[in-house]
């Protein structure tokens, strides 16, 4: 699967979202390679115990494909940030999607974590273990995932990096592919493609010799896409550095928890004091901010605000209001399953 054919305008999507189905990819990886090593080795993959019971086998039953649900129904967590695979994609969403230059992030090219994840996602994708695993079928998304490689890397070359991606090795550096504006924009390819056969559209593509596609330099696509809505210009303080509770709210638990990681690094709080304030130990054989809990109880959260310097009213409502919305999301997820199952039976 090629990721830079036919890729659709830049949907927004949230970085639950895009955890969510990533924690599918994994599940499924690993539950295919069960098939050719031994049903323990998926557990062991996921770090999971395998169950004492017979009848909890739920993990290895190529019909059960609600991964999330079967975490919860099993007692294991769905949470993956321990695995490096998340942190990157964690990084990757914040620069291509929402434009945010962090601090932690490698710089793009080829053998960086970044190529490795992309490289990783074009093997789940095209897995033909996967689809024997599962009857001719791959019972679960990418859209996401791709969606949020591409934009990384667009946004790569237009910000002067390296391509990272094996797929697209062989474009010429400094040079942007047609679709790959489109996504910057929030556009359909077509669109640009009409810009750039205008003389007035200010959009220049490349000559097309003989054997050769037609390009746009990305410095031309910068200026281009100044002018247009849709695109978010990258930022190094990025999304956060105007928050402010009181007036807006959290769209995801992890946006909440980059947000206050944001102010723990304005303020000069390590991880490691942010989870004293929590009144947690230090994560074990990790430093890695993704497995950080947000403040669940009223005192934390008040002396996590005050050390920050935010209202503690506002960020606790804030919190509250962004479980409620999680929560919501579940219901209607788990609703829209029993619609299928009725319309099936």
């Amino acid at each position: 699967m090629n990721s830079q054919t036919h890729l659709a305008p830049a949907a927004r999507f949230t970085k639950e979202e895009l955890f969510r189905e990533l924690r599918g990819l994994i599940y499924l990886q690993a539950r295919a390679l069960s098939w050719v090593y031994d049903q323990a080795a998926a557990y062991r993959l996921l770090e999971w115990p395998a169950p004492a019971a017979p009848g909890g086998e739920r993990l290895l039953d190529p019909g059960f494909n609600d991964f999330d649900r079967m975490a919860e129904m099993m007692g294991e967590p769905e949470d993956f940030g321990r695995f490096p695979i998340l942190r990157v994609f964690d990084q990757l969403y914040d620069y291509g999607v929402l434009g945010i230059q962090r601090r932690d992030m490698e710089s793009f090219e080829p053998g960086t974590m970044a190529s490795f994840v992309a490289a990783w996602l074009s093997d789940i994708s095209g897995s033909r273990l996967i689809w024997e695993a599962h009857a001719g079928m791959f019972p679960s998304s990418t859209t996401c995932a791709t969606m949020t490689i591409s934009l990384a890397e667009a946004r790569g070359v237009l910000d002067g990096q390296q391509r990272f991606h094996p797929e697209t090795e062989g474009v010429e550096r400094g040079l942007l592919t047609f679709a790959e504006v489109a996504l910057l924009a929030g556009i359909d390819e077509r669109s640009v493609r009409n810009a750039a056969s205008k003389r007035d559209g200010g959009l220049v593509a490349t000559p097309a010799d003989e054997g050769r596609k037609s390009y746009i330099k990305a410095e031309v696509a910068r200026a281009w896409l100044k002018t247009r809505k849709g695109f978010i210009p990258t930022r190094e303080s990025g999304l956060y550095e105007f928050f402010d509770p009181l007036n807006r709210s959290f769209d995801s638990q992890s946006e909440a928890l980059g947000w206050l990681r944001h102010r723990c690094e304005q303020s000069d709080v390590s991880l490691e004091r942010y989870l004293s304030l929590l009144g947690r130990a230090p994560l074990q054989g990790s430093s890695d901010w993704m497995q950080a809990p947000l403040p669940d109880s009223p005192a934390a959260i008040h002396t996590v605000a005050t050390t920050l310097n935010i209202d503690p009213e506002a960020l606790a409502l804030r919190l509250e209001e962004v479980a409620l919305l999680e929560r919501s999301r579940l219901i209607e997820k788990r609703l829209t399953e029993v619609r299928r199952n009725r319309k099936t039976t």
